[in-house]
């Protein structure tokens, strides 16, 4: 964790390290001899929406992270993550942002970002962040940017009359088809698994929607039969303070915003969640999927409505479980196959999803074009 005062955070706007990208005189991307390199700034303010891109600014040539600087957030950021990536980072009042208007080809967010208005000179690009909740997904937010880049056909058909888009895959997950990548997931988390035991991953959501104070002391309680590993949403985990601490103090293995869901899905056998977006990236991995509602139709609200994919479709996703006291049993017919979702499980991912390794890449070249007028 980022360790500093108050005063600190109230004085001054830092930078990891202290350069940041510059107009680049080497070969362009596109392969002519404009000698510009553009520059590309990713936006966030918790460690999800860093984590979510970081192979993208990597894979470019001249990026760099701002990180809006919004209550004492920044502190819970793991240091490496800002001082390790390779990726300089600017840390900064939102009030100041629009003093990097022009500075950049491209601002890139999940959603719009403080002050977003006052950027005028560079372009916007939206990264799609998840499939749940389509009513916030799919708003009209998204004709603020330029470009969305999106993983599947299913977010195409639903944003590409507000805003041009590319379809490109997760990007995020293309390390999912990397050997090592679960390798190295495997190692880290061994020593807190009992190799005898199936992993159950609980993944709730957060807010009104979340039915953790339904499902949560029945799930711990399967610990005798199961590894429970609980995955805190980022938002709980930075914002709902108690109720983390409330959480994570119940469930004998915990995890935060600065875990990667997707690492913890490598060791997992079933994903256990409510109305989380945690949900669809199970569908990619092909984890089986046990949802936990509750009384879904009194959570409807702004983000939330019975149309949004993860209730819609609640019955192609998986076993829905509507009240405590049928969580062992849903998992145990799941695993040994008296439930099967994985034809239904197919036919979805290959909808919502441009499979298999490329995201990254095509990203790139989507942001490259986007910087240099070519976009469609």
């Amino acid at each position: 964790m980022i360790r500093s005062s108050t005063a600190d955070l109230a004085s001054a706007d830092w930078s990891y390290p202290t350069h940041l990208p510059r107009a680049a005189t080497s070969t362009a991307h596109d392969g002519t001899s404009s000698g510009r390199v553009p520059s590309f700034a990713f936006v966030g303010w918790n460690p999800f929406q860093i984590r979510h891109v970081l192979e993208i600014a990597q894979a470019l040539e001249n990026s760099c992270f701002i990180i809006e600087k919004k209550r004492k957030h920044v502190f819970n950021f793991e240091e490496e993550l800002l001082t390790e990536t390779g990726i300089p980072t600017i840390i900064i009042s939102t009030k100041n942002i629009h003093l990097l208007d022009g500075l950049f080809d491209v601002f890139i967010c999940q959603t719009p970002f403080t002050n977003m208005d006052t950027i005028q000179k560079s372009s916007i690009a939206m990264i799609q962040y998840g499939y749940a909740k389509a009513g916030h997904n799919y708003g009209s937010w998204r004709s603020q940017a330029h470009l969305n880049i999106l993983y599947g056909d299913h977010a195409a058909r639903n944003i590409s009359s507000m805003s041009p888009v590319a379809v490109t895959g997760n990007p995020a997950f293309d390390k999912w088809h990397d050997r090592a990548f679960h390798e190295s997931a495997q190692a880290r988390f061994r020593s807190s698994l009992d190799p005898s035991k199936k992993t159950l991953l609980y993944a709730p959501t957060w807010g009104d929607l979340s039915t953790s104070e339904i499902y949560l002391k029945e799930i711990v309680s399967l610990t005798d039969e199961f590894n429970v590993v609980l995955k805190l949403h980022h938002n709980t985990d930075l914002i709902e303070k108690r109720k983390r601490d409330r959480m994570s103090s119940n469930a004998p293995i915990s995890f935060g915003a600065n875990v990667s869901l997707l690492e913890l899905m490598a060791v997992s056998d079933v994903l256990l969640s409510d109305y989380s977006g945690a949900i669809f990236d199970a569908l990619y991995c092909e984890l089986p999927i046990v949802l936990l509602h509750h009384e879904s139709e009194k959570r409807v609200g702004e983000k939330f409505h019975l149309d949004s994919p993860e209730y819609s479709d609640r019955h192609k996703i998986g076993p829905v479980v509507e009240a405590s006291g049928k969580v062992r049993q849903t998992v145990r017919d799941l695993l040994t196959g008296n439930l099967d979702f994985s034809a239904v499980n197919k036919t979805m991912r290959e909808d919502l999803y441009l499979s298999g390794p490329g995201a990254v890449q095509r990203a790139v070249d989507a942001l490259y074009a986007l910087a240099l007028g070519k976009a469609a």
